[in-house]
């Protein structure tokens, strides 16, 4: 995402405040956050990303919003996480969008739709509850000196 955008980004944004609600009246704002990550990091400061986050009426306890510190690595990230970013002659960038599942170690797990935001949730939680269950297990094993 890139704050200056007004095309893919408003879907997405109207996307990620239905998500925002929806883990918020479930309760769920302990196992399952929102990240949006700008890939125009010469323009998306903190303090722009901050006054974006504000007019989206975001919730930082659920939803963030960040920039690369190191512009140099953008590429990297994005080549990680399949994103395609074409600027424009007028300044501005296409780009396509998704949801991206990642792990509580920073993995890929899984990308889906962008229209889909349910089944993102739903894939969130399942595998929060997978990773809740197996760190019980461990913690158990642990217990009892295995």
């Amino acid at each position: 995402m890139y704050s200056r955008c007004q095309t893919l980004c408003s879907v997405v944004s109207a996307q990620m405040r239905r998500l925002q609600h929806e883990i918020g009246s479930r309760g769920l704002s302990r196992r399952v956050r929102l990240l949006s990550v700008s890939f125009d990091p010469q323009h998306d400061v903190p303090v722009q990303l901050s006054e974006h986050a504000q007019r989206l009426g975001v919730d930082s306890d659920v939803w963030r919003m960040a920039s690369i510190a190191n512009s140099d690595q953008l590429p990297q990230l994005l080549r990680a996480f399949g994103v395609q970013v074409l600027p424009t002659p007028e300044g501005e960038f296409e780009h396509n969008a998704a949801f991206h599942l990642i792990d509580g170690r920073g993995r890929l797990v899984e990308v889906m739709d962008i229209d889909e935001p349910h089944h993102a949730l739903a894939a969130a939680w399942r595998w929060s509850e997978s990773a809740e269950q197996a760190a019980r297990v461990q913690a158990q094993l642990k217990a009892g000196g295995v």
